[in-house]
């Protein structure tokens, strides 16, 4: 984070989970606003976490899981575990045809095998596209 998400860099850099790694996220433009602002009056604490209070400081992890099951149950979903989300980000990211390389490096994984063995899953709609394609192989048709 080191700060890097303000109105002139509007993607928020997370820390790398090994040196060879460097991460981009996207950031709103008001949570842009907001750590300018308290970047230039000197309030907002430069820490390497995700998940901070309006002043940069960390959340505790168990309020971050806590909140994500309040908020979860109030939209009637089925209970999952926060860590589930990246699970789900990498199949939807992959489902709708975002390459590989983009998926590992979002995840920060270091191999592409990690992604495919771990956190990407082939959908029902997946396999249906497959076995249509392989359907129209055999029928000699390939649109």
């Amino acid at each position: 984070m080191r700060g890097s998400c303000n109105e002139r860099h509007p993607f928020l850099q997370t820390p790398p989970f090994r040196r060879s790694q460097k991460r981009n996220t996207r950031c709103r433009s008001d949570r842009r606003r907001l750590i300018s602002h308290y970047l230039e009056f000197g309030v907002w604490d430069e820490l390497d976490s995700v998940f901070t209070t309006e002043l940069g400081r960390p959340w505790n992890p168990d309020q971050v899981t806590h909140l994500y099951q309040k908020v979860a149950t109030e939209a009637g979903l089925p209970h999952t575990r926060l860590h589930d989300l990246r699970h789900a980000h990498a199949t939807w990211l992959t489902e709708d045809g975002v390459d590989l390389k983009t998926v590992q490096e979002r995840l920060g994984h270091a191999s592409v095998h990690t992604t495919l063995a771990f956190y990407a899953h082939a959908t029902a709609d997946q396999h249906r596209q497959a076995t249509d394609a392989i359907a129209r192989r055999m029928s000699g048709s390939r649109s």
